[in-house]
Parts: C-alpha cells; sequence; structure tokens
C-alpha cells in the first residue's frame, strides 16, 4: 500500500570531516640515462694450467689443482677520454659451460677472484691469450694456487673483499656468478686512472680436485662470455612525481600537499625533492634499485596518504625484466631481452638433451 507520512519536525545536519584521498600515480620503471655506459665483453681470456697457449678455447678450466686459473681481459681505455670521473654500478658475469676437466657444482667457497696490478715482475695487463702460459705468467702467481698480495688486488668475498658473489643455478650449464660491491668499482676506478686496460684472475682457492668452466668470449654454444657492465660518470634518471587528490571542502577548504621519501636503495643518498609542496614534481635518480615516494595531502585537520614506487634499472632490458608482470619469451633463452641467434645457439648446444627418468 502506499507509505504513511508522518508529520514532525526537520533535522538538519553535517558529517565529519574525512581525510583527503589520494592517489600518487602509478607505479613506474626507468633506467639510467647519461655519462658513459658501459655494457661489454673481454677482449681476451683464457686458462694456465702448463706451457700449451689455450686462449682459443670455448671455456677456461678452473680447476683446484695448482696452476689452473682464468685470466680475464677488458678493455675501457676509451673511458679516459672523458676525462675524469667514477665508476657506479659494476657488475662482472661469468658464465658455467662445459668441456672442462671437472663439471662440479660452482659455490662461493670455490670461486676465487683478484685484479691484477701493474707492477714489475707481473704479466702485463697487455697479455695475448694465444700466449699466456704458466711459462710467461708473471710473479703474481707463484704456482701453489695461493697469489701474491702485493701484486694483486683481493676480489674474494671469502677474503674479506668488500663485495657480493650472487651464484645462478651454479650446478648448471649456463648457471651464473656475478660479482658487485664497492671492491670492485675502486678497483675498475683504479686502472681507469692508469691505462683503461682490466685483468681479472678467476681461480679455485685451494687446491682441492673439483673444478668446474667458465664460458670465453670464443665459447660456440651460446652461453656468455666473460661480460662487464658500469657505468662511468653520472648517470641518473629523471622521474616525474605527479599525484592528484579529492577532499570534502572539511574543515575550512584549504589543502597543503607534501612529497617525502620513504625507502631508497642502500647504496643512494637521501634524494632531494624540489618542490616538494606541488602535486607534480621532478627528482633525478641515480642508484639502480627500487625507491618509494609518499604524496600526502594536509587539510588541517587530517592527512591522507598514498604510496608510488620507483624502478631505477641499469638498463632498458633490467627495468622491464622488474616489472611484476614482466613475462619473458620463452624463446630468449639467455634473457636479454632479444630473441636472436644468441638464443638459436644456446638451444643448438643443447639440442637432444634428455631430463626423462628413461632416456634413448
Amino acid at each position: 500500500r502506499d507509505p504513511e507520512y508522518v508529520q514532525g519536525k526537520a533535522w538538519s545536519f553535517n558529517t565529519n570531516n574525512s581525510a583527503a584521498d589520494v592517489d600518487a600515480g602509478a607505479d613506474q620503471y626507468v633506467w639510467l640515462t647519461g655519462g658513459a655506459a658501459v655494457d661489454t665483453g673481454s677482449d681476451a681470456d683464457t686458462y694456465m694450467r702448463d706451457t700449451t697457449p689455450r686462449g682459443g678455447e670455448g671455456h677456461m678450466d678452473i680447476h683446484g689443482s695448482a696452476g689452473r686459473a682464468g685470466y680475464v681481459r677488458f678493455d675501457l681505455s676509451a673511458l679516459s677520454t672523458l676525462g675524469p670521473a667514477s665508476v657506479q654500478n659494476a657488475s662482472l658475469t661469468f658464465t658455467k659451460t662445459s668441456s672442462p676437466t671437472r663439471n662440479d657444482t660452482i659455490v662461493s667457497g670455490r670461486f676465487g677472484l683478484k685484479g691484477l696490478k701493474t707492477v714489475e715482475g707481473n704479466t702485463p695487463q697487455d697479455w695475448v691469450e694465444a700466449t699466456l702460459s704458466t711459462a710467461n705468467v708473471g710473479l703474481e702467481h707463484p704456482g701453489s694456487g695461493d697469489y701474491d698480495t702485493a701484486r694483486v688486488v683481493e676480489l674474494d668475498a671469502e677474503n674479506g673483499a668488500n663485495v657480493t658473489e650472487t651464484i645462478v643455478n651454479g650446478n648448471e650449464l649456463g648457471g651464473t656468478v656475478t660479482v658487485t660491491g664497492p671492491d670492485l668499482e675502486a678497483f675498475l676506478q683504479d686502472r681507469i686512472n692508469d691505462n683503461g686496460i682490466v685483468t681479472f684472475i678467476v681461480s679455485f682457492p685451494g687446491t682441492a680436485g673439483n673444478g668446474y668452466g667458465l664460458a670465453t668470449k670464443e665459447n660456440t654454444l651460446g652461453h656468455a662470455g666473460p661480460r662487464l657492465q658500469l657505468n662511468y660518470g653520472t648517470p641518473s634518471a629523471n622521474v616525474t612525481l605527479s599525484g592528484s587528490y579529492t577532499d570534502d571542502g572539511l574543515p575550512a577548504d584549504t589543502v597543503t600537499v607534501e612529497w617525502t621519501e620513504v625507502s631508497r636503495p642502500e647504496e643512494a643518498e637521501l634524494t632531494v625533492i624540489d618542490p616538494d609542496d606541488q602535486l607534480e614534481t621532478t627528482v633525478t635518480l641515480s642508484t639502480v634499485g627500487f625507491y618509494e615516494f609518499q604524496l600526502a595531502a594536509d587539510d588541517t585537520d587530517l592527512v591522507g596518504t598514498d604510496t608510488v614506487q620507483i624502478y631505477v634499472g641499469f638498463d632498458p632490458c633490467d627495468a622491464s625484466q622488474n616489472q611484476p608482470d614482466y613475462e619473458s619469451n620463452i624463446a630468449d633463452l639467455n634473457t636479454d631481452c632479444f630473441v636472436d641467434l644468441n638464443d638459436v645457439a644456446i638451444m643448438a648446444g643443447q639440442w637432444l638433451d634428455c631430463t626423462s627418468l628413461e632416456c634413448p
């Protein structure tokens, strides 16, 4: 039936003030530009075991027996023409490959890294991989598996170097060992300030019989050879922070906003936000990693907030791979964001490999 209406008093009232509804914008994935971004392979690499030159082989046989160590050289001499600058975001990567004397699992305790100094009696920085052997290796390697600490820079985390060793799939072909950290960057800086020729020595600490192979630049199976990445100068990413808010106009229809940095990579300095009291502003980020910024809207009584995450990558591929919804192309076997002949070579190198419980 029709509703009944009852005559009575009229009431009016106001709701309580609510904090502004804030949106700090979508998460962003950017990458460093400017300065000099270096991503290069070695220009010479080999290993020494006896007097036989081994520069043309596709692997370095890193073995615990005395004398089996790899020598890897990179040419960064072009950077010296850029004038004084600093090394940042450096990483050195080796990839496990087949055909060594043994093919054991790579663990941190089985991986040693040194940097070659330019001192009298050492292997010269301009050594030739086609001739390097125990007959012409310098005094840095006395032959017992140890090294003269006055002739090399220690880059082994187990020996106290300020570096991080990241091992991925160390028991599989294609597994990697990546070294990063301040001592690596300091060594590279020293070499660039000299002549830009950089030699690393990869060793198996001690004299145990274990060993593994690391790919060289001559490797034909598609496994990546030694790879050095770094920024020289002051690369940066200029990021626009752009937010918004809605407010109920209470208590006085006055709202002020402020951007603040919530978190940043451990190595990064505090980010300057100028101006920090505008909905849209620009910040300059120069360290690889995740940042988080907060936008606050203050209506003089309550404060509403929201955050945005920024990832700064070494390059566009790195930035892309850190997106939460990133899906690699199944054919991108070396995960460099390209499908090319290097991926085909990896497939060819594993052609007819069997992982079944019963193989032909």
